[in-house]
């Protein structure tokens, strides 16, 4: 493939010099009237630009309602036995501060959130019994090398930065964490943000999950991937919770703990959660997972099989996602090929009205009517083998008339392997009663998705009934879906668009074989090799509809192209972006490709598009939930480099897709600041006016754009910033 084809429009690389060509000019131009400052000067500047700007982002934090994250209790919406709790300030402001220290350029870098809730893993031994212990888990983890490498951390910064970021007197700044570098020099730091306070795993309730999942949407754009520590006991519910609460999810959400703490020299919980952040940074698996003794499970078909074994969850109906041996091994034709076509969301409620009665022998009628009585709206029935029940007249009546006024009932087995079934009379009466069939879901997946579609007061009744009869998330498996696919949040996959007919004749027949060869898994060499190379040169040429012919039927994931083997490689959906195909671009998010996925130089998809000046394609990105690649100080250096030259065009695309245009370059030079440098008005008032940018930002060496623009005499945009009230 040319090269050329994917080379970026605007050097990457000229970036940070275009802008500190911008600050030399400045300096430059007001030589005559400052004395240059001393290093040591210039470091106590940083220093307390540094300490301003950590107080003015936690106050914007909070002006933009991210302050319950902060500091306000969650308030419980569920359950009144909840315990309000609150995540650590410092942790924010190490994840938006610290973090900017870091020269993400040099590396190959992935950011995690870990998300910590309580449980053993975290526990501290205390008179011979293990408690939760606030703040203990973050200061032993910065003592065990296999989990943080402080060599790798500090080798992100300069010394200057170094000084800044250990520095006590500007706060609590704790630096994130980072895992020693892997091979093909990748890099992976992570941050913990603790709840207060801790809780055991059998406190949580479904006030938690809704909690966790608000958490993960807020910080959903920066991080790259997310892992929750949390007790095993319920672990599963947890699990299954966020599958559904997290709607069209595209990064992996990675839920695991221990039976051993992390600091006990003989403990599952240093691979647990090694493992858990090495498949959440580096493998884009888009579900919600829980990893356990080298395994990784879909979260909402693993249950809890053991109080004392290290492996002690199991996934009876669907096979591991992934296991990691010697080498890291996804199954990628088992992952869920997310539709990302729609915007990632939180759902924000769920229903507790909810109930799990396990079918026992001489159970009586007068029992199940007592379950079923308001205020209950839905009840998982566990029946016998196959999904079958007493042929018991008046329990058929109760089960029916409970039926008739709207309670949902779902069927599933007792047993842990297998789906009900109608084979029998005695499951099929069931059915007559109007009992909804489960599948061959797992109880905590039952009750959880009973809980999650009742919540839709949107849907009418029959639509509720239909929905608990297909997979959402994967968490069941039936007829329906083998033949149609799984369901992406309550939609089937749009049909594929009108397909083109110019295609060569030989890659008809090349598609064709490799559709059938695809379909074995021990035929990997199409799969891995032939087959992404093909994909990539459909989507240069726009073939949606070869691209199809070739992915039918076959285990070929466009996931795999996310892979620990293609990572940081330039992908389809990168291809496609380069040169502009929108109709490919839109049939790659439906088939599953990774929206969030970074090529060798750590752009997305949408970066590719702004870089290009595609405003459609960006515009479509962005409505989906793209989100750039790049650092903020990269970003803010290629927004400085548009306004250096007057595009105001540009600009404004990168507006409407997203971008903060407050952010600033390696020099604090934010793109008012370069504009009036520069003295292009147009720029100015449309940063001024319409974005409305703070007008009176200071750069590295504390001037604001005024001074800027008076030096270099600019009359018409001193005049104009004159007028404004910040200058007033």
């Amino acid at each position: 493939m040319d090269p050329e084809v994917f080379a970026d429009s605007s050097n990457s690389g000229a970036v940070p010099s275009e802008s500190n060509e911008a600050a030399a000019a400045a300096t430059g131009s007001s030589s005559s009237s400052q004395t240059p400052m001393s290093p040591s000067k210039v470091l106590q500047s940083r220093k307390k630009e540094f300490g301003d700007r950590m107080a003015r982002m936690l106050a914007e934090a909070q002006h933009r309602g991210r302050v319950h994250s902060l500091s306000a209790p969650f308030q419980s919406t569920i359950d009144q036995n909840y315990q309000p709790k609150q995540l650590k300030k410092f942790n924010f402001t190490m994840a938006f501060q610290a973090m900017e220290l870091l020269d993400l350029t040099l590396t190959k870098v992935s950011k995690v959130l870990v998300l910590y809730t309580g449980g053993t893993i975290g526990m501290k031994s205390e008179n011979g019994a293990y408690v939760p212990v606030a703040n203990y888990l973050g200061d032993a983890i910065r003592h065990t090398k296999v989990l943080h490498d402080n060599q790798c951390l500090r080798s992100l910064m300069t010394e200057d930065d170094w000084e800044i970021a250990t520095d006590t007197s500007l706060g609590a700044v704790d630096l994130p964490f980072a895992l020693p570098t892997s091979v093909g020099n990748r890099t992976l730091l992570y941050v913990i943000y603790e709840y207060e306070p801790l809780l055991d795993s059998s406190d949580m309730t479904m006030d938690d999950h809704l909690r966790i999942a608000a958490d993960i949407g807020l910080e959903y754009d920066f991080f790259d991937g997310f892992v929750i520590l949390h007790g095993t006991d319920t672990m599963c519910y947890t699990a299954s919770a966020l599958s559904f609460l997290l709607e069209n999810l595209g990064k992996p959400v990675i839920v695991t703990g221990s039976q051993i703490p992390i600091i006990e020299c003989r403990s599952d919980g240093r691979d647990n959660f090694l493992g858990a952040l090495i498949l959440a940074g580096f493998y884009c698996v888009p579900e919600v997972c829980v990893f356990f003794h080298n395994e990784l499970l879909r979260g909402n078909r693993c249950t809890k099989i053991s109080t004392n074994d290290f492996d002690a969850f199991a996934s009876p109906n669907c096979n591991p996602l992934a296991k990691l041996g010697i080498d890291v091994h996804v199954y990628w034709h088992r992952v869920l090929g997310a539709d990302h076509t729609r915007k990632f969301r939180v759902h924000d409620t769920l229903c507790n009205q909810v109930i799990l009665l396990r079918l026992f022998p001489s159970m009586t009628t007068q029992l199940i009517c007592e379950f079923l009585k308001p205020p209950i709206r839905g009840l998982v029935l566990q029946s016998y083998g196959a999904g079958n029940f007493p042929i018991n007249d008046s329990m058929l009546a109760a089960l029916r008339e409970a039926s008739d006024r709207g309670v949902l009932v779902v069927n599933i087995s007792q047993c842990q392997r297998g789906p009900v079934s109608v084979i029998y009379r005695t499951g099929q009466v069931l059915a007559e009663a109007g009992v909804l069939s489960g599948a061959d879901m797992v109880p905590e997946a039952a009750l959880s998705k009973l809980a999650y579609v009742l919540s839709k007061e949107d849907w009418p009744l029959e639509h509720k009934r239909r929905k608990l009869q297909r997979s959402l998330r994967g968490e069941a498996t039936s007829v329906a879906d083998f033949s149609e696919g799984v369901e992406q949040d309550g939609e089937r996959r749009a049909p594929i668009d009108q397909a083109r007919t110019d295609q060569p004749a030989l890659l008809d027949r090349m598609c064709a074989h490799l559709s059938d060869q695809c379909a074995f898994a021990g035929i990997t060499l199409s799969r891995d090799y032939f087959a992404p190379a093909l994909l990539n040169a459909l989507a240069v040429s726009g073939h949606f509809d070869r691209a199809e012919q070739l992915l039918r039927g076959s285990e070929f994931n466009l996931a795999t192209l996310n892979s620990g083997k293609y990572k940081f490689r330039a992908g389809p959906l990168h291809l496609a972006a380069a040169h502009g195909r929108t109709d490919m671009v839109r049939y790659l998010l439906r088939r599953g490709a990774a929206l969030h996925a970074k090529d060798e130089r750590c752009r997305t998809a949408l970066d590719i598009a702004l870089d290009r000046g595609d405003a459609e394609l960006a515009q479509l990105l962005a409505s989906v939930g793209g989100a750039s690649g790049r650092s903020l100080a990269q970003t803010g250096s290629r927004l400085n480099a548009l306004a250096a030259t007057g595009d105001l065009a540009s600009l404004r695309m990168h507006w409407t897709a997203g971008s903060d245009l407050r952010l600033t370059d390696y020099n604090r030079f934010t793109p008012l600041h370069t504009a009036a440098l520069h003295g292009h008005l147009h720029v100015v008032r449309f940063l001024c006016r319409e974005v409305r940018v703070p007008a009176k930002p200071l750069d590295l060496l504390g001037r604001s754009p005024l001074q800027l623009a008076r030096d270099r005499g600019c009359d018409t945009v001193t005049a104009f910033l004159e007028t404004l009230p910040d200058y007033a």
